[in-house]
């Protein structure tokens, strides 16, 4: 009996580890999600080279400053928000989470997207030189609605804010909402905000550069201050 109980004393803590791992092994895993563009999405929009991108706007004569959105609380959570259409009713995606905080998600995508779009640099607001044109680009999101197997829908204003530009450019204050159809998925959803923040930049561009050009149909421009 004394062998048994020593034998089994040896064993019981590789049993339990044994148990923990199966256990962990079995735990839903959790998805983590990017607005970023896919890393091939990436390669071809640059392999497709300057030219293309170029056809649409000439190449800027400043840099810009894309700092981090604001982001109402009840978006700005590590998990994926779903609303309900036509309800208040929210739902937290407790295995659906973005890969970086939500602010940042949309920074980082508005800015890839206007430096292709632009050709330009974003430089951090404290790395500005004096002697660099630069403007600064703050994003206020009011809505970042992920409606499940329906749309994803993006209402922004964004303030332009020129430095070292001298007293002709003058600060300005644009809005926009977009509205891209998604079907039934997780990913979907994900990639409908990643269509509209591409949708939103092309209307920063069009501003930034004075030339403003017809927003696709997923856009409702509504303007800028003068």
């Amino acid at each position: 009996m004394q062998a048994f109980v020593r034998s089994f004393r040896r064993l019981w803590p590789l049993t339990l580890t044994a148990a923990m791992l199966s256990a962990c092994a079995s735990a839903p895993q959790g998805q983590y999600f990017t607005l970023s563009p896919p890393g091939h999405q990436a390669q071809a929009s640059q392999a497709a080279g300057a030219e293309g991108k170029r056809a649409r706007l000439q190449p800027a004569n400043f840099a810009i400053s894309v700092q981090r959105a604001r982001v109402p609380e009840q978006y700005d959570r590590p998990q994926i928000v779903l609303a309900t259409a036509g309800s208040n009713e929210v739902t937290l995606l407790n295995h659906s989470q973005w890969a970086s905080p939500l602010p940042e998600e949309i920074r980082q995508a508005v800015s890839y997207h206007l430096t292709q779009e632009l050709g330009v640099l974003d430089v951090p607001f404290e790395a500005i030189p004096s002697d660099l044109p630069v403007w600064e680009i703050s994003l206020d999101i009011q809505r970042f609605d992920s409606v499940w197997n329906s749309e994803a829908v993006l209402d922004s204003t964004w303030r332009l804010t020129p430095r070292n530009m001298g007293k002709k450019a003058k600060p300005r204050i644009c809005g926009a909402e977009v509205r891209v159809p998604v079907e039934s998925g997780v990913a979907p959803l994900v990639e409908g905000h990643r269509q509209a923040l591409e949708s939103l930049s092309r209307v920063i561009a069009g501003q930034l550069m004075q030339s403003p050009s017809t927003p696709d149909q997923t856009v409702y421009f509504k303007g800028c201050t003068p």
